[in-house]
């Protein structure tokens, strides 16, 4: 990857079909990194994608949007020192840049999990398969998987929440394994643990949050008791699969479940 400076005004933001991955950047923030800049000048490189767009050469912010910012900020009140930056050069077609993009923010762990999510989820409609994703970013299939998932199935309500407080990955995955009509009294109660600084109330918080997780088991746990006496299937992995459900359920007692489990695997050996 090139190396070189380059006057700060030449870089193009948000140009040639490129997105930010950050959704948003905290004005305080840009203030504080710009009083740094000033002092010590800026000690981490600006990467950008150099592209072609109507036969003119565009070098496009991949990443350091809040580092840009600054810079433009200082520039605004004429304390930049300098109007040349050090950049590096990325060189590939617009899905690699923003892969590249992604990365980069995840390796620096500067994007909210919600912000992750959308650039998965937006990454994904160019064709691409979760292990192909995965490999370019650096992150595991299942990893990705339980992101996406989880992001499907957040109602409007709780991405929002998710989006406007940072919540964490973790607790968005509880709320989100609830049916959409209970997310709402689940996001109360998840404000309410990060709020508290009472045990009592935590605790409180995470039992309703539980229960309602337990409550999503059941109700797959007897679905599946259900289609399997209905199906009748003799395969001794069905069966075995079978018992397991019922003595979760509580219709199967410990000695009955061991056995039949140990024909299940007598069979299966056989």
């Amino acid at each position: 990857m090139e190396t070189m400076l380059m006057n700060y005004g030449e870089v193009s933001v948000s140009k040639a079909g490129f997105k930010n991955p950050r959704g948003t950047i905290d004005a305080a923030e840009v203030a504080e990194l710009a009083d740094d800049i000033a002092d010590r000048g800026l000690l981490q490189n600006l990467l950008v994608w150099r592209t072609e767009v109507e036969g003119r050469v565009l070098h496009v912010l991949l990443d350091g949007h809040r580092r840009y910012e600054a810079i433009s900020r200082l520039a605004s009140e004429d304390r930049l020192k300098s109007q040349e930056v050090a950049v590096d050069v990325f060189e590939g077609t617009l899905l690699e840049a923003r892969m590249a993009a992604l990365a980069t923010h995840l390796h620096h762990r500067d994007l909210s999990s919600y912000d992750v999510a959308v650039a998965l989820e937006d990454l994904l409609t160019e064709g691409l398969t979760q292990r192909e994703l995965g490999s370019k970013i650096k992150k595991s299939q299942p990893w990705i998987s339980r992101v996406l998932c989880t992001y499907k199935k957040a109602s409007p309500e709780l991405k929002e929440v998710w989006m406007k407080s940072g919540m964490p990955l973790e607790a968005v995955i509880d709320i989100a394994d609830l049916p959409e009509n209970e997310q709402a009294l689940a996001i109360t109660d998840q404000k309410a643990l990060r709020a508290s600084g009472k045990r009592k109330d935590k605790g409180k918080a995470r039992a309703r949050i539980k229960t309602g997780n337990q409550r999503v088991a059941t109700k797959i746990i007897t679905k599946m008791v259900m289609l399997g006496e209905s199906a009748k299937i003799e395969s001794p992995y069905v069966r075995g699969m079978m018992d397991f459900a019922k003595f979760a359920q509580g219709t199967l007692g410990v000695a009955e479940f061991g056995k039949d489990w140990q024909e299940h695997l007598t069979r299966a050996n056989a």
